[in-house]
């Protein structure tokens, strides 16, 4: 007799079980999923662009910037006179900011009277620009973060560095970053690079909304094409295991 109680009772919640999981289900059915899906991108200290800006784009070495600075360059940001199509780094503005800031104040100025908005891109700058965020007009972040794993392994295969090594060092230099972050008061993009990758198209809405941008069809077509995982410039660029 206890036993048929017993099973009676199992049978009876697991009804009860099947009946929350119905209803859990037919509610589900209501829910705009658009509303849960992640593309990998956040912004700290929001506030709108007002057509002019200074977009600086700064993270840890092989996280993407070169990503976010290709997708800048084709929805027409000016990035200096010296940037490359390979890392898009403006080496006066690069060598004015690491070793010579005293002049940066006379580049600053050249850069707004010829474009309202316009950028550089220097990974390590984060460990020193927020000494100089106040010479800028209207700065404004974006920072990339990537996977750990694929970062150490880019820089054992390009620059013959130990795996362990620098999947440690990545490791501290994103807590270096969310250290920065936390300081700064301008706002900040923060960018999946796995994400931008996949998501593209609204990674780049992102990036040109957080810019202040208003680029054509055409200009954001371009800007997607360019995000891509390691393109060959970029790699034949930036290694040292090959003469150039």
């Amino acid at each position: 007799m206890m036993e048929a109680f017993d099973k009676a009772a199992m049978l009876w919640q697991s009804a009860k079980r099947f009946a929350r999981l119905y209803r859990r289900s037919a509610s589900a059915g209501e829910i705009d999923v658009g509303q849960l899906k992640n593309y990998g991108v956040g912004i700290i200290n929001e506030s709108a662009a007002a057509g002019v800006a200074t977009i600086i784009v700064v993270g840890a070495p092989r996280s993407g910037t070169s990503m976010v600075a290709a997708a800048l360059d084709s929805l027409g940001v000016y990035l200096g006179d010296q940037a490359d199509k390979a890392v898009f780094e403006d080496l006066q503005f690069a060598n004015a900011i690491e070793n010579s800031p005293s002049e940066l104040p006379a580049i600053i100025a050249q850069y707004n009277d010829a474009h309202n908005v316009w950028g550089f891109k220097r990974p390590m700058a984060f460990q020193s620009v927020e000494n100089y965020l106040h010479l800028f007009r209207e700065p404004r972040l974006v920072i990339p973060f990537r996977d750990p794993v694929a970062v150490a392994k880019r820089e054992e295969i390009s620059m013959v560095c130990d795996f362990r090594d620098q999947l440690r060092r990545v490791v501290e230099l994103n807590l270096e970053i969310v250290t920065f972050i936390e300081k700064v008061s301008v706002p900040v993009l923060l960018v999946s690079y796995e994400k931008a990758i996949f998501e593209s198209a609204n990674f780049v809405t992102a990036l040109a909304d957080f810019c202040g941008l208003q680029p054509s069809g055409r200009a954001k077509s371009r800007a997607m094409d360019v995000i891509r995982n390691g393109p060959d410039l970029y790699l034949k660029m930036s290694q040292v295991r090959f003469a150039i």
